[in-house]
C-alpha cells in the first residue's frame, strides 16, 4: 500500500491547526464564551481538544517539511517576497489586534485571540506562530489549487493565491484604519474591501509579469 500523499501546503495547516487545538484546550473558557454548551456536556472536553492536536501535528509533520523546501525555493525567486506576504498580513493583524484591544478601538470578533493576549506571551506566541503557519499553509495550498484548476503553464494559476493574499489583508488594513482614526465603522470596512481587491489584483499582476518575464 503506497502512504498517503497529502496536498501541498496541507501539512502547514495540520501543523497550525494542532497548535491551535492544544492552545484550546488550556484556554477552554474562550470555547465557552462562544458556545456555551459547546464543550460542557462533554466528559473530558480539555482533552479531547488536546487529543485532536496532537493528531493534527503527528499528521501534518512529515508533510510540513515537503512544504518548507517549496516556500524556501519559492522564497529565492525574484520576487520571492510576495510568498512571504501571508505571513507578513498574518503578523500585522494580530500586532494591530492587541493595540486595538489595548486602547478598545477595536472589537476581535476571535476571542480566542483576546483570551491568549490576556493569558500572556506564553500563550501568545504560540498562538501567532500557528496563525502564521496556518496563512502560509492555506497559501501554498491556493498555490498547488491554482495549478491543478488553471494548468501549470497558465497565468490564471496565480489567482486563488492573490486572492487568499487580498482577503488575509482586509483585517489588518480595516484594524489600522480605525486605530488612525481615519474612518471608522462601515467606511473603514469598506475601505479595507477596497484595498484588499487592488492587492490581490496587484499580486496577481507581478506575478503574471514574472511568469511571462520568465
Amino acid at each position: 500500500m503506497k502512504p498517503l500523499i497529502l496536498p501541498r501546503g496541507v501539512g502547514l495547516l495540520l501543523v497550525g491547526s494542532g497548535i491551535y487545538w492544544i492552545l484550546s484546550s488550556l484556554l477552554i473558557a474562550s470555547f465557552t464564551s462562544l458556545a456555551p454548551e459547546l464543550l460542557r456536556q462533554v466528559p473530558l472536553g480539555t482533552a479531547l481538544l488536546s487529543i485532536v492536536g496532537i493528531v493534527c501535528l503527528l499528521a501534518g509533520f512529515p508533510s510540513s517539511y515537503r512544504d518548507i523546501r517549496l516556500l524556501n525555493r519559492l522564497f529565492s525567486e525574484t520576487n520571492g517576497w510576495i510568498y512571504t506576504l501571508p505571513i507578513i498580513l498574518a503578523s500585522a493583524d494580530i500586532y494591530l489586534t492587541l493595540i486595538g484591544l489595548s486602547f478598545g478601538r477595536t472589537e476581535e470578533l476571535n476571542r480566542f485571540v483576546a483570551s491568549a493576549a490576556s493569558a500572556g506571551s506564553s500563550f501568545m506566541i504560540p498562538f501567532a506562530i500557528s496563525y502564521m503557519v496556518l496563512s502560509e499553509g492555506l497559501a501554498v495550498l491556493m498555490l498547488g489549487f491554482g495549478r491543478r484548476l488553471y494548468g501549470p503553464l497558465s497565468h490564471e494559476r496565480y489567482l486563488p493565491f492573490a486572492l487568499i493574499c487580498g482577503a488575509a489583508s482586509f483585517g489588518p488594513l480595516s484594524n489600522l484604519l480605525i486605530l488612525s482614526g481615519a474612518t471608522s465603522g462601515l467606511t473603514s470596512y469598506a475601505t479595507g474591501i477596497v484595498a484588499a481587491g487592488v492587492l490581490s489584483l496587484t499580486v496577481y499582476a507581478t506575478l503574471r509579469h514574472d511568469h511571462k518575464s520568465a
